[in-house]
């Protein structure tokens, strides 16, 4: 399956033992610089909140041909290189598509009672 439109993509980096801050910092200085990318259209970077060695980020690509040009660009592969020595496993990121994507300004109500805590 693959589709002719935006793709969303989870990119999972777990850091080794004291080297959360150093992988946070990196990532940290990229969020901007894709945020901005022409075919980036959404980018989110998370910690786990059971467990501050694991980053999660949520992106959203108008296609999987943009994400994996991105990917090959030279700041991501600097990002690949230099993390290596920082990361407990290889970058690993999981390519979803949408079942039924919402349209622009729509949104998908919680049923009713659901409470978020």
């Amino acid at each position: 399956m693959t589709p002719d439109g935006p793709v969303a993509i989870m990119v999972r980096l777990t850091a080794r033992p004291g080297c959360e801050e150093k992988v946070l910092g990196a990532v940290s200085a990229l969020i901007e610089p894709i945020r901005q990318h022409p075919h980036c259209l959404y980018y989110d970077f998370h910690v786990r909140a059971d467990d501050p060695a694991c980053f999660v980020s949520y992106e959203v690509w108008t296609s999987l041909e943009n994400f994996r040009t991105h990917l090959a660009s030279p700041f991501i592969a600097a990002l690949q290189e230099s993390a290596r020595e920082l990361l407990e496993y290889p970058l690993a990121y999981d390519i979803l598509y949408s079942v039924k994507p919402a349209r622009a300004g729509e949104t998908v109500p919680f049923a009713e009672g659901t409470q978020l805590s």
